[in-house]
């Protein structure tokens, strides 16, 4: 469970909490928008593992940031050269944040659309959220528009591990644009699905332009 000031979130469960009143997730608004999976056992299994790589690069990039050490001891074959390549990033990208509030991991609210999120970490005027998967998606646009909206701030950024590259990572930033990551209308799509317009004329544009 991890809590703020007013926010409550349920790690088990997934449910957010604000002042005692259950918030919907950001994940649930724009989850209409994944792509359906095969309902096959070897899709499954790898989708599993491949959340559960995430969810251990997720926790173990948290515990760097916050100065508890490499989690070697904690974390499979498979997450470590993911925690390498965010080791190397951060070393490099620590030296830039000094003399401002590093937020890790911690819940917020958008009251304007009355949804919580979680980015992985966050300034007062970026958020930022951890990649580890092979391939990019136009959703990741989406979840940092709606992060950046909790956060009252228009900056937002991803950072995509990926190991088996020379670089190890790859920084992406909304002002550079990249269109297999972000969107013009990322920001027009989380508010026309927050009001319930999933079919809307918003969100049709934003499937249209993939």
């Amino acid at each position: 469970m991890k809590t703020t000031t007013e926010i409550v979130f349920v790690e088990s469960t997934h449910q957010y909490f604000v002042k005692g009143r259950e918030v919907r997730s950001l994940s649930s608004l724009t989850r209409p928008l994944h792509e359906p999976l095969p309902d096959h056992p070897v899709v499954q299994r790898n989708l599993a593992n491949a959340r559960a790589r995430g969810a251990q690069v997720d926790d173990g990039a948290a515990r760097i940031m916050l100065g508890k050490g490499f989690p070697i001891a904690t974390v499979s074959d498979e997450a470590i050269p993911y925690l390498h390549a965010f080791a190397s990033f951060w070393q490099e990208t620590k030296p830039t944040m000094e003399g401002q509030a590093l937020y890790v991991q911690t819940p917020l609210y958008c009251e304007e659309l009355d949804f919580c999120c979680t980015p992985d970490f966050h300034l007062a005027s970026v958020v930022w959220d951890l990649k580890a998967t092979s391939k990019a998606s136009r959703l990741w646009g989406l979840q940092t528009a709606g992060q950046a909206l909790a956060n009252s701030c228009l900056e937002r950024r991803i950072l995509w591990l990926r190991p088996t590259t020379r670089h190890q990572y790859e920084l992406h930033d909304a002002r550079n644009g990249n269109r297999r990551i972000f969107s013009d209308r990322d920001f027009h799509v989380i508010r026309a699905l927050a009001r319930g317009e999933l079919g809307g004329s918003v969100v049709e544009r934003w499937k249209e332009a993939a």
